[in-house]
Formats: C-alpha cells, structure tokens, sequence
C-alpha cells in the first residue's frame, strides 16, 4: 500500500478508510505548501462593541465574554483581529475634472468626479483645501532647488491653489514618497 502512488482521481473510500485519511492529509499538506486555506479553517466576522464612558471609548471583542478590549491589526489573546477597511464607491462614465476623460474609474470629491489614479500629475481636487501661507507664495516664486529643498527636509511642497481656473493663493501641500493608485 505505501509503495503504490495513492490515486487521488478515486472517489471511494469504501472499506478503506486508512487510504481516504492518508490522501486527505497529503492534500492538506499539498494545501498548505501552496499556501492555500485549510477546508478546517475559516473565518467569522462581527462588528466589534463599543464601550463609551464619559470621556473615551474602547472597542471590545465581540466573540468573548467578558469582552476584552482589542486594537486594529494586533492578534488578541483569543485569536481576534480587528481589520480597518477603507471602502470607496466608483463610477463609470462620467467627466473627470481634471483631464475630462470618461474612461476608468473615478471617485466623487464634493460635487465633482476624479479618477481614481493620479491622471494629472500636479493637479489635484483638494477635499478640504490647505491654509493660504504667504510663506508658500514666496516659495513657489523661489528656484527649483529650495523646492526640492524643502520637499527633502519637511516633506511639504508650495502649491498655487485655484478655484474655477482662477488664482486664489498658495498653500502647503504634503509630498508623496509613492504616487497612490
């Protein structure tokens, strides 16, 4: 039996449990060095509780009682892991404000619609715009190396803003190390 090849296409385990065992374990096995899930493993969710008392509040486990208090993305005594998931609608086939394509997805920012990706290098609808900094418009006016300058040592760029194609001011904008999308 263990020098024959184990037949996996057969389906009957009549009057030979020992072989359905063995095959099932090495299929585990094959599972597990593929990295696939375990038919013996899943996964329950729920919403977690909220404790709230005067002044703060603290997510609890909602699985164990007493119910314990658990953080985002930290494995909790009992195996808990609260996931944040950032969740998004798309649409299809409307104008993009800024490069006024309508292919690909795009988000809506306010009453305007924008792709998802960054389409327009540069350009961006702001959902709540930077502070006007005077600082920032004599930067923008400076040379290209107190921008990178600045960009290096504070992760911030001067950027004009403007509203309806016209120049309202400049403001601070956080730089990016990796474009998103």
């Amino acid at each position: 039996m263990f020098g024959k090849r184990l037949n996996s296409t057969s389906t009957s385990c009549a009057g030979n449990s020992i072989r359905c065992t063995i095959l099932s374990m090495v299929r585990s096995r094959q599972a597990q060095r593929l990295g696939k899930a375990s038919p013996n493993k899943g996964t329950r969710r729920a919403p977690p509780r909220i404790s709230r008392d005067k002044d703060t509040a603290q997510i609890l486990c909602p699985f164990c009682w007493p119910p314990h208090p658990i953080t985002p993305e930290t494995p909790a005594t009992c195996g808990t892991v609260l996931e944040l998931v950032a969740a998004q609608t798309t649409y299809r086939a409307v104008e993009c404000a800024l490069c006024h394509g309508i292919q690909g997805q795009l988000v809506k920012v306010g009453d305007r619609y924008k792709h998802a990706f960054d389409c327009t290098p540069g350009k961006t609808i702001y959902t709540v715009p930077p502070d006007k900094s005077r600082a920032a418009a004599a930067i923008w006016h400076a040379p290209a190396f107190i921008h990178r300058f600045i960009a290096k040592r504070w992760g911030k760029a001067a950027v004009e803003l403007t509203s309806e194609g016209k120049r309202t001011g400049f403001g601070w904008d956080i730089v990016r190390k990796y474009s998103i999308g």
